[in-house]
């Protein structure tokens, strides 16, 4: 039934309100699934629906953000890797590693500045932003696996955007769903 709902809601809001929807939704459901806390890889392209889910996980008290991914999406990698920095400082949580994943897509690659614009944050002026150099050394999808492994059966890895860090990711260890 909820699907119908969401499908119907699709139409009458347009594709972006409905990724919105559908990634919030993902993530209270997440928040109010156990009264312990959840612990999470986020995966994003960082558009504007991506950083309202981000927003939403950081000022959950039941969840403990591990890491931030990054891939290219909405647009490229290192304008992706700026708008986390740009909302993990917004949210006072610039502790929280982000690290940057491919720029490209397995498959192909895509130009949606259509959506959210050249920068992916609807290409809003942000005063003082902070340098892509403020990533973590190291590559999204080696990080995923490293602090899965190191954390067993405990991390969550919520993916918003492409799944090409995610497909990355099980390449270097089959056994990384399990």
């Amino acid at each position: 039934m909820l699907s119908v709902r969401v499908t119907h809601l699709a139409v009458a809001l347009g594709v972006g309100s409905l990724a919105l929807l559908s990634v919030t939704l993902t993530v209270v459901l997440i928040a109010t699934a156990a009264p312990i806390a959840n612990r999470l890889i986020i995966d994003t392209d960082a558009g504007i629906d991506d950083a309202a889910a981000i927003f939403l996980a950081l000022t959950d008290n039941s969840v403990q953000v591990d890491a931030i991914t990054c891939v290219m999406g909405n647009t490229n990698i290192d304008n992706v890797v700026v708008n986390v920095l740009k909302v993990l400082k917004i949210s006072n949580k610039e502790n929280i590693p982000v690290y940057a994943g491919t720029n490209y897509g397995l498959m192909h690659n895509l130009n949606a500045s259509d959506f959210f614009g050249n920068d992916g944050l609807g290409d809003v002026y942000f005063s003082n932003p902070p340098s892509v150099d403020k990533k973590q050394k190291g590559h999204a999808a080696v990080q995923m696996v490293k602090l899965v492994k190191e954390n067993p059966g405990i991390i969550t890895v919520i993916c918003l955007g492409p799944l090409t860090n995610l497909a990355i990711a099980i390449n270097i260890e089959p056994n990384f769903l399990s």
